[in-house]
């Protein structure tokens, strides 16, 4: 197939994913709506308790940690001071913990629910605990990544490395989500994403058609500029969520596409 061909090809293609917008699409849009709104109130939480720990533990330590020389306070005070520490890493470490397991649980819980909508599966409890398996070892896997740059590229290239390892984050979730919900079986699903790595090219006119209308996008949310911060926020997240609930639906279809195929 010529390179105008292949063109011509995914943008009927593209034109064809507009009809897919359909009732399961906007209840997938709902359920990304309910999970921002749900995670969004979550951070809110735990920004809030870990900040208050912290005006805590400024208000009731008496040592200055920041300046007072630590000669100047008797034994007991530093023993104070030290179990005083120790209570506030601990606390903190318990938040932490608290909300990525709930945060875990519920983006766990919603994207099945997408998923099994887009995919035309059963969503049931063995799912959705298989699909919970498959996001903690993900969020491990990434974690490791980020880690690793942090730790060992130089610090002038973390900016860069970082940007590019969300990239590959969203494009190897989406395939990692959509061959797992066709398949529910983990060997399956790796066979399945390895034969999709192999034609990565075959979604790069996809990802720049997304990524156009994604600036035509911006282009028209120039028109609500005139309203409220308030409401000009709440409208451009709503086109966000449209247009990434579009996108996903856009790529599984290459997914699908691609998993069918025998080349």
């Amino acid at each position: 197939m010529t390179l105008k061909k292949h063109i011509n090809h995914e943008f009927e293609h593209l034109k064809n994913t507009f009809k897919l917008i359909n009732k399961a699409y906007w209840i997938t849009v709902l359920f990304d709506i309910i999970l921002a709104i749900i995670l969004s109130v979550a951070v809110f939480i735990f920004a809030t308790q870990v900040y208050g720990i912290f005006v805590d533990f400024q208000q009731n330590n008496s040592l200055n940690l920041f300046g007072t020389e630590i000669s100047n306070f008797d034994t007991e005070t530093l023993d104070m001071t030290s179990q005083n520490i120790q209570d506030l890493f601990y606390n903190v470490i318990f938040f932490s913990s608290l909300f990525i397991i709930f945060s875990l649980l519920f983006f766990s819980l919603m994207k099945s629910l997408i998923y099994t909508r887009l995919l035309n599966k059963k969503s049931t409890i063995k799912f959705y605990f298989k699909f919970l398996l498959i996001n903690f070892i993900w969020l491990i896997i990434w974690s490791l990544v980020f880690a690793f740059i942090f730790k060992f590229v130089r610090f002038e290239l973390q900016f860069l490395f970082n940007i590019l390892a969300t990239l590959l984050l969203f494009y190897f979730t989406i395939l990692l989500f959509t061959s797992f919900t066709i398949d529910e079986k983990f060997l399956l699903t790796l066979k399945h994403i390895w034969k999709l790595i192999k034609k990565t090219h075959l979604f790069i006119f996809p990802y720049i058609f997304i990524f156009i209308i994604f600036l035509i996008l911006n282009l028209i949310s120039i028109a609500f500029t005139f309203l409220p911060s308030f409401y000009e926020n709440i409208i451009s997240a709503l086109i966000l969520i449209c247009f990434l609930a579009w996108a996903r639906i856009y790529i599984i279809s290459i997914v699908k596409r691609l998993l069918k195929s025998k080349d």
